[in-house]
């Protein structure tokens, strides 16, 4: 991920190939802040939180619709003992509260956030207004053989900008998602889990500049139902299957106006369902095979897709597991997902990755795990898309110059080494080193001739990588940790001089698409934290330092008049030093 956002890459490929749920639930928008590195934050405040699974690849047909890795979040149970906690920090304010009785558990949480003083840190001349605010709400109730849990998740966002010439933006963003979940347990050998579900995105964006507007309206419904079986048929034979089926409208209202005027205005409906099943196989006591196929039906861009997926674990000893996975992941482009601002008004068919994944787990010792695995995938029918060099902080990237690329297909491939510490006692540490490329070739036929047929590196595409985590407990209310990361540099265009009336001037080489490389990334971040008990509440105070040793990572080269050598090309950055303090009590 980069600085200012929760989005992330996985294995070199981009964010949204990435499925993200909570509790089963897939979060059609997860983050704040979408104007503002595409995504700040994530809608879900993170004291909900009991769990989290990254699939980074060979993932079963249980999940669907994402070509890449699924992210999954498991809100907490509610603790058997009432709580409230009400936290303050640089970015946001929180309330949170959990407790139970005998049949019924409650877990609610409310947060008001404001980056203006990160922001900033960050030497931004715009005058930024940005405000977000998250609810999440769950109630679980029912006995040893039915459990329910209705839930509740709802995020605002609301985004003001002033630039010193009068021009204007603002956008608002609202994210709320609706839940029922029965767990059913029918036999000790069966379970099933269904889900009814209702979701709703907005979005509101409105830029009024000079010689140029933007007044973009959008929203998407969802309606749907899903269901899920484990069914343990024989101590060696696990089946599961389930099908997911929804009905979608998602209503556009775009105008933008620049050299020319695009106006478009347009109501979709649609209905998706899908289906999996999976047979997990016991073939031997130290082998244990998995064999599973999905389908998935889009009636919007009129497709039917069939996944078939295949993974292994082979144990060579007590402490030694070997793993393989293969298989076919497919993704549609969603309903709300056409790129009007583009003045796109049709849909792309589904992307299509192949995905092999071989590694190996080794536990060295009681506390030392390593682990190393190899991927490799392929890509096809991989999304057209429009880039922009001009500035990376435009709230209105349609209205710059931009150039539209059409990749026909792909790959990428590397090898991860990770190794964990983990002991009861008071340190532990995680690192993970990982060598990888991800590239794409552009059609030979469609696009600007200049960049037809040509293998360009993918926008996440980082040679090597390495991250260390570790933190300190040398007792119940001191706690320590520090994260540090290096990267290779992401890809971008190269710039060229041109000289105009004796000045030198610099703007990005348009036909050099990607061949150069921002400088290496590091940071370091580092945060110490101390509790106080006393007889009927707890407080806490953590102080926290990001990018420690004030690393300057550049983000983006700007066009630059007058600058006699590169060196002295303006740029923009990344994060700088930023020191945080948050508060905490319990009670």
């Amino acid at each position: 991920s980069n600085d200012f956002s929760a989005r992330f890459s996985v294995r070199g490929g981009d964010h949204s190939n990435v499925l993200v749920t909570l509790d089963g639930l897939e979060l059609f928008e997860p983050l704040h802040l979408k104007d503002i590195g595409d995504g700040g934050l994530s809608i879900v405040d993170s004291e909900v939180i009991g769990g989290i699974d990254l699939m980074a690849g060979g993932f079963p047909a249980d999940y669907g619709d994402r070509q890449n890795a699924v992210f999954e979040m498991t809100s907490k149970r509610p603790s058997d003992e009432n709580l409230t906690s009400v936290a303050i920090g640089i970015a946001n304010t929180r309330v949170f509260t959990e407790g139970s009785t005998d049949d019924i558990g409650w877990l609610f949480s409310a947060r008001r956030g404001y980056i203006n003083v990160v922001l900033k840190f960050t030497g931004n001349e715009k005058d930024l207004s940005p405000d977000y605010y998250d609810l999440y709400g769950k109630l679980t109730f029912g006995n040893d053989r039915h459990r329910f849990a209705v839930n509740a998740l709802l995020g605002i966002d609301d985004l003001k900008v002033v630039y010193d010439s009068g021009s204007t933006f603002d956008s608002g963003y609202t994210s709320g998602y609706g839940w029922l979940t029965w767990d059913a347990t029918v036999s000790p050998r069966m379970t099933i889990r269904t889900i009814s579900y209702a979701a709703v995105t907005m979005q509101n964006r409105n830029a009024a500049y000079r010689r140029s507007s933007v007044d973009d309206e959008r929203s998407t419904d969802h309606l749907g139902l899903k269901s899920d079986v484990t069914w343990s048929a024989h101590d060696d034979h696990l089946f599961r299957f389930g099908a997911d089926i929804r009905s979608s409208q998602a209503d556009y209202d775009y105008a933008k106006e620049d050299n020319s005027l695009f106006a478009t205005r347009f109501d979709l409906t649609g209905h998706e369902w899908s289906g999996y099943a999976s047979h997990k196989w016991r073939a031997h006591p130290r082998w244990v095979f998995d064999l599973s196929v999905r389908t998935d039906h889009h009636s919007h861009t009129d497709e039917t897709d069939i996944s078939l997926r295949i993974s292994s674990a082979v144990t060579l000893d007590d402490r030694t597991v070997l793993r393989g996975a293969w298989g076919v992941f497919r993704q549609s482009q969603n309903i709300g997902e056409l790129e009007v601002q583009h003045e796109w008004t049709e849909f792309q068919p589904s992307e299509r990755s192949t995905h092999h994944v071989i590694g190996i787990e080794r536990l060295l010792s009681p506390s030392l795990s390593l682990r190393v695995e190899g991927y490799y995938k392929t890509l096809r029918n991989v999304r057209d898309r429009s880039e922009t060099f001009e500035d990376f902080d435009e709230f209105a990237p349609e209205l710059l110059k931009n150039i539209l690329l059409f990749p026909e297909t792909g790959r990428i491939y590397g090898l991860e080494l990770y190794a964990k510490h983990e002991c009861k006692g008071q340190f532990s540490w995680w690192a993970s080193y990982t060598l990888a490329k991800a590239e794409e070739t552009m059609d030979d036929q469609v696009g600007h001739t200049r960049y037809r047929g040509l293998t360009l590196p993918q926008k996440f595409d980082a040679r090597n990588a390495f991250t260390l985590d570790a933190s300190y407990r040398p007792s119940g209310r001191w706690s320590f940790s520090a994260a540090w990361q290096i990267r290779s540099g992401w890809p971008t265009t190269p710039m060229r001089s041109s000289t105009f009336f004796g000045s030198t001037n610099w703007s990005y080489d348009g036909t050099r698409l990607f061949e150069s490389r921002y400088p290496t990334y590091h940071r370091l971040d580092i945060r110490v934290g101390r509790s106080f008990s006393f007889e009927r509440w707890r407080f806490e105070a953590s102080a926290e330092v990001l990018n420690a040793y004030n690393r300057h990572n550049i983000r983006t080269y700007l066009p630059t008049f007058g600058a006699a050598t590169f060196d002295e090309v303006e740029t923009e950055r990344w994060l700088p030093i930023i020191p945080a303090l948050t508060l905490r009590a319990d009670f």
